[in-house]
Parts: C-alpha cells; structure tokens; sequence
C-alpha cells in the first residue's frame, strides 16, 4: 500500500497478483504486480551497481503497450539518481531511488521487509542524496584537511622513497 501511494497509484484490495522474472520476447523485468479488477499493470526495474541494458526501458515500455486497456505503469528503481524519461503519454513512468523505498518500510513491517531495510541501510542504500547541513559543514573545511593531508604525507615522503622508491613527477597527492 505503501509503494501503490508512493507511485500515485491506487489498488484496491481486489485480487493482484505479483510475479517475479516474468519472460518476454523483449525482455525480462524484475517484478511485475497485475491487478485485473482495477485493470493496472506496473513493470519494476531494480538496479543496484549496474544500468539497464541498451533500450530496456523502451522495450518494458512496449510490453506494457500490448494492453492499452489496463492503466500501465514503468517504475525504475536505482541507487543512484539518473535522468530518465519515458517518452509515451499512455505509460505512467516512475523513478525511484532505494532510499525511497528505505523510507516507507517501518516497525509494522514484517520481518522479510525489515531485512530489507536492514540490508539496503547496509549496502549504503538508505541515504538520500539530497546535502545535509554536516555534508555542507565538511566541505567548507576540505581545504584545510587537504592541507593537513599534504603535511603527512610530505612528513612520511623520504620513508616511502627509501623503501618503496621516488615518486614519479606527475604522480598527484591522490596517487601518493
């Protein structure tokens, strides 16, 4: 109910059912919910560390144009925020982050969905990106921790060489 709301989307608590993996001629998406009753369909796209395949989201837009008589939704969930669009009037597009569905899964959970809150707070996926005041504070003092950075390792340099070897020329701090 959560997800159906974060998506504008309305299910009633009519029959839907949810499959994963769904195999079709022009591709297979991670999960898709079917409501006949309410004649919705919704195609989801998870991704983690990786983009989706060369015209994935054009040809998941076209499985759900073989049905123009369900309202048909594409949400593309990710990790990191992407400019994506969907260009089709009769395709609702959706783009979410894992953060976003972090943040609906709450204590009434159960426990298989409060692992997966678990899990995405583990795989650094529960932050949003949007800057915090501390995020803004730290950038106002990088200049000075690089500073402080270039003193240690120039402190440390003769150590390094005698062992390991001079440092080329071009070689930048982030290399040393």
């Amino acid at each position: 109910k959560s997800f159906s709301n974060l998506c504008n989307v309305k299910i009633s608590k009519k029959k839907y059912s949810i499959s994963t993996q769904a195999v079709y001629g022009l591709g297979r998406p991670d999960i898709e919910i079917f409501a006949s009753e309410d004649k919705l369909r919704i195609l989801i796209e998870c991704k983690i560390e990786h983009f989706e395949r060369e015209n994935q989201l054009i040809d998941y837009t076209n499985i759900l144009l073989d049905n123009l008589e369900n309202e048909n939704h594409l949400v593309y969930l990710t990790k990191y925020y992407e400019e994506k669009s969907v260009e089709n009037k009769n395709i609702n597009f959706h783009q979410l982050k894992w953060a976003d569905i972090y943040l609906l899964i709450d204590e009434k959970s159960n426990q298989i969905t409060n692992q997966l809150k678990h899990y995405l707070k583990e795989q650094k996926m529960a932050d949003s990106n949007n800057f915090r005041y501390e995020d803004l504070s730290t950038l106002n003092n990088i200049t000075s921790t690089l500073a402080k950075m270039t003193e240690v390792l120039d402190g440390i340099k003769p150590i390094f060489e005698k062992e390991i070897g001079k440092f080329s020329r071009d070689s930048s701090r982030s290399t040393r």
